[in-house]
């Protein structure tokens, strides 16, 4: 696996982009169930099939939500791929727009060239090395530039854009991503970037909708609400991961933005 890039949780029913990723692992690249999300899959190298029918570099292949599917690599051939998995009430009536219906189809990949390099830009953004296991959040604004940026290229009046997103915005969001469970500050992020706070909530506001502050505590949030749901640490232990040293400020913390202490959440999701 390249990348994967999970969404921060979204409160819009009509377009949520739950993960992309880049996968070239043969063993990790197949799939036989249904799942409860659209997904699109652009094959970069190689070749595989899907419900029986051959896939090659170049094209790629529509599920519709709750739909059947099977794919897998080509053995002679390992391919890889560029997916998405997104969900909403728009999503039909958006893909319909550029040609692909709500069915499980084939098609033919536009603009490829351009499409490796934005590929190339996204594996770029968050290096991770081999033998580490993380998940890299990125906030659902910037998702969801990524997911109509692949759109646009199915259109034929489009204009090759290089720098998808400001670079300064990108560093500050991997310095949070990085420096979550630390007591940082948004001055820290403004001076390790070496720009004004000003400037620096500009960007947020330009590029995830969002202001810097608003956008840590979601990340921490997000963070919370995982560890709480699928590990038996000790809610102290959750707090310090995301942050807090004192436990009572990260309970009223996550009270303000769950609705509910984190002690209370736990024991519904148990």
């Amino acid at each position: 696996m390249a990348f994967r890039y999970n969404s921060l949780p979204d409160n819009s029913p009509a377009v949520y982009v739950r993960l992309l990723g880049y996968d070239t692992d043969p063993k990790t690249t197949c799939w036989n169930t249904p799942n409860g999300f659209y997904v699109i899959h652009y094959v970069l190298s190689g070749k595989g099939f899907f419900n029986g029918k051959p896939v090659r570099k170049g094209q790629g292949f529509y599920i519709p939500k709750d739909s059947e599917r099977v794919y897998y690599s080509n053995p002679d051939d390992n391919w890889s791929y560029f997916w998405m998995a997104f969900d909403g009430s728009n999503i039909e009536s958006i893909l319909s727009t550029i040609g692909i219906p709500n069915e499980s189809i084939i098609f033919d990949m536009p603009s490829f060239p351009e499409f490796e390099a934005f590929v190339r830009q996204l594996d770029n953004q968050y290096p991770i090395q081999e033998s580490e296991i993380q998940k890299i959040y990125i906030s659902q604004n910037l998702a969801k530039s990524y997911f109509y940026k692949v759109l646009s290229l199915h259109e034929q009046d489009y204009v090759p854009i290089t720098n998808i997103v400001s670079s300064h915005a990108l560093m500050a969001e991997k310095y949070i991503l990085e420096n979550y469970d630390k007591n940082i500050k948004i001055s820290d992020i403004a001076h390790k970037l070496n720009i004004n706070s000003k400037y620096l909530y500009e960007l947020f506001n330009t590029y995830f909708n969002t202001s810097p502050k608003q956008y840590l505590n979601s990340v921490r949030v997000t963070q919370a609400v995982e560890l709480l749901t699928n590990s038996n640490l000790p809610i102290t232990q959750i707090a310090v991961k995301c942050g807090y040293s004192d436990y009572m400020q990260f309970s009223r913390f996550f009270k303000k933005n769950v609705g509910v202490s984190p002690s209370d959440f736990r024991r519904k999701k148990s």
